[in-house]
């Protein structure tokens, strides 16, 4: 099976246990009898926690976004969707809600990914959880 890094940033690709490292563009072949492969982002280490706040969320969460799609910085607010405005597609929704999950230390269930449709109900959830 090829695997091809569509991405817009580097991925870790895990095959029966072995890391490998898989930037934009590459692309790599598992063998057919692997017993598991496995899809993470490669995200840089997290630095020290510092506490969150409205505006330090609202920034976090709009790297997050520009990590996975190249749009206009301007159009990253409260109000706007994912879909619609920002033109995610089901790809670029799945590396939001890895990278959401490993930034925020949370987890997020498919129900409630699925309500999570603009950016501030993004922000509202992380609130929710105490993460501002």
């Amino acid at each position: 099976m090829d695997l091809q890094n569509d991405m817009k940033m580097p991925l870790i690709c895990e095959v029966d246990g072995k890391q490998t490292r898989l930037a934009p563009g590459e692309s790599m072949t598992v063998a057919s009898d692997a017993k598991s492969v496995r899809l993470s982002p490669d995200l840089p280490a997290q630095r020290a926690p510092i506490q969150p706040t409205v505006g330090r969320v609202h920034e976090r969460v709009k790297a997050l976004i520009l990590s996975v799609k190249s749009v206009p910085e301007e159009s990253i607010v409260p109000q706007a969707s994912l879909i619609e405005d920002l033109d995610f597609d089901t790809a670029d929704l799945v590396l939001y809600f890895l990278n959401l999950e490993e930034q925020f230390q949370i987890q997020v269930r498919d129900a409630e990914a699925e309500r999570l449709l603009t950016i501030g109900e993004t922000e509202d959830f992380l609130s929710d959880r105490g993460k501002l």
